[in-house]
C-alpha cells in the first residue's frame, strides 16, 4: 500500500513537472539585460524538448526512489532472524545507495530545469540562438556537468536496485532460484552496458561536430600539448565518438593541412569538423 501510494505521487509529481515545461507562453524579447547574454530569449521547441528530457529522467528516478523507501521501512529480510547479517547489511546499504542515488538525479534534475529557464537556453558564445545546433549538443555545452549528474545518478540508482533485488532474492529462495534470478540480471546489466556505450558514443560525436566545443575537443584531442594535430591524434579523438574514417591524411589535406608535418592547427580542425558535419564523411562504428 505505502509503495503503490509513494509511485502514485511520483508519478503525478514527475507529470505536473514535464507538463509545466510544456505550457510555456510565447512571451516577446524582455527588454532588460542579462550579466552574461546581450538578450534574453523566450523558450522554443528546443528548450521545451529539452525539459521534457530533463522531467522524464526526473520521474523515472522518483519512482525508483519510491521503491528503495518501501525496501528500506522494512526492518529485515523474509526470514527474520535466520537470514545472514552479511545478507542484511548488503540489502540495507544497496536500498539506501538507490534511495540517495535516484534522489540526488530528482533534485539536480529540478535545478537544471530552472538553470535553462533564465532566458538563455541554446544562446551561443556571441548572445545570439544557433537553429542549427541540437538539443543534445546544447545540453552537453552549456549544462554539461549539471546533465551528466543527473544523468549517472539516475544510471547508478538502477544497478544499485538490481543488486538490492538479487540480495533479497539470495535471502528468499533457494540457492538454484537464486542463482537464476542474479544472473537475469547480469545479463540485463551486459545489455544496458552496452546500449551505454553506444550512448556515450553519441554524446561524444555531438560533442566534437558542436561548433560551440569544437576548442574544447581540440585541447582533449593534443594529447602532447603542442598545439597541433597529427593524424594519429585525430584518428584517436574520432575513435573515442564511434567515428571510423579511412583515409585521415587525406581528409587532413581538405583542410589545409601542414604538408610538412601534416598537422593541423585549430583552425584547420574547425574546417575538419565542418568538412565532417556537413558531408556527413564518417560512419559510426560498432
Amino acid at each position: 500500500m505505502q509503495l503503490c501510494l509513494l509511485a502514485t505521487l511520483a508519478t503525478t509529481f514527475a507529470y505536473q513537472q514535464t507538463a509545466a515545461s510544456e505550457l510555456v507562453p510565447n512571451l516577446p524579447k524582455l527588454n532588460r539585460r542579462p550579466a552574461v547574454f546581450a538578450q534574453i530569449y523566450p523558450p522554443d521547441n528546443h528548450h521545451r524538448e529539452a525539459c521534457r528530457i530533463i522531467g522524464n529522467i526526473k520521474g523515472n528516478a522518483a519512482l525508483l526512489a519510491a521503491f528503495s523507501f518501501s525496501a528500506l521501512t522494512a526492518k529485515e529480510l523474509p526470514g527474520g532472524g535466520a537470514t545472514d547479517p552479511m545478507l542484511q547489511q548488503a540489502y540495507v546499504i544497496f536500498a539506501c545507495l538507490t534511495l540517495a542515488f535516484e534522489l540526488v538525479a530528482v533534485f539536480v534534475g529540478q535545478q537544471l530545469l530552472y538553470r535553462m529557464a533564465d532566458g538563455s537556453f541554446g544562446v551561443s558564445i556571441d548572445g545570439k540562438p544557433d537553429p542549427e545546433r541540437t538539443i543534445l549538443g546544447i545540453m552537453l555545452s552549456n549544462y554539461k556537468d549539471d546533465f551528466s549528474t543527473v544523468r549517472f545518478a539516475f544510471l547508478a540508482g538502477i544497478g544499485t536496485m538490481m543488486c538490492t533485488i538479487a540480495v533479497r532474492a539470495w535471502a528468499t529462495y533457494e540457492p538454484p532460484l537464486a542463482t537464476a534470478v542474479t544472473c537475469i540480471f547480469v545479463v540485463a546489466s551486459g545489455v544496458m552496458a552496452s546500449s551505454n556505450r553506444g550512448t556515450l558514443f553519441e554524446f561524444e560525436r555531438v560533442r566534437l561536430l558542436d561548433s560551440q566545443t569544437v576548442k574544447e575537443s581540440f585541447n582533449e584531442a593534443d594529447l602532447n600539448a603542442d598545439g597541433r594535430l597529427c593524424a594519429g591524434e585525430i584518428r584517436s579523438a574520432l575513435s573515442r565518438c564511434g567515428l571510423a574514417v579511412g583515409d585521415v591524411e587525406e581528409l587532413m589535406t581538405r583542410c589545409d593541412a601542414c604538408e610538412e608535418t601534416m598537422t593541423l592547427d585549430l583552425e584547420g580542425f574547425q574546417k575538419l569538423v565542418a568538412l565532417l558535419r556537413d558531408e556527413c564523411y564518417v560512419n559510426v562504428s560498432e
